[in-house]
């Protein structure tokens, strides 16, 4: 016997939404409604979208050396696709005692995703950003 599947309106939208949806991420995070996100809105939604939690293998909030490593190898063949360079772990570790707290994880993200180095993510920035949190991106495997 054949088994039929229907797939409903409803359903249709929401697959048909999901990309989409997916891509607006980061829109939402401009509180300012200015078109680009400054540091203070990033590191909100950044924090937000739990990234850091990819990289913390340990839950202890902080990211040592051995766990930016980890992850940042285990990004490997995605990572190569970017067009962005990684942050030394050293030159993320702002304050230099060997680990990276939220705040210094999010200001490394929020000045690779600066690619040009303007002080705000303008649109195709956050492109870029949103590719990374989507289900296939960076933050996402």
């Amino acid at each position: 016997m054949k088994t039929i599947k229907f797939l409903t309106i409803g359903g249709l939208v929401a697959v048909l939404a999901a990309p989409a949806a997916a891509q607006m991420m980061s829109a939402d995070w401009d509180t300012d409604a200015d078109g680009s996100l400054n540091e203070t809105e990033f590191g909100t939604g950044f924090s937000g979208a739990g990234s850091m939690a990819s990289y913390d293998g340990d839950g202890d909030g902080m990211i040592s050396e051995e766990e930016y490593t980890t992850r940042s190898e285990a990004m490997g063949e995605k990572w190569g696709e970017r067009d962005y360079e990684m942050t030394t772990f050293a030159d993320s570790d702002a304050n230099a005692d060997g680990m990276l707290d939220e705040t210094e994880y999010n200001s490394n993200w929020f000045n690779t995703y600066d690619a040009d180095k303007s002080g705000s993510i303008d649109e195709t920035e956050m492109g870029d950003m949103d590719t990374d949190m989507g289900e296939d991106g960076l933050f996402g495997s």
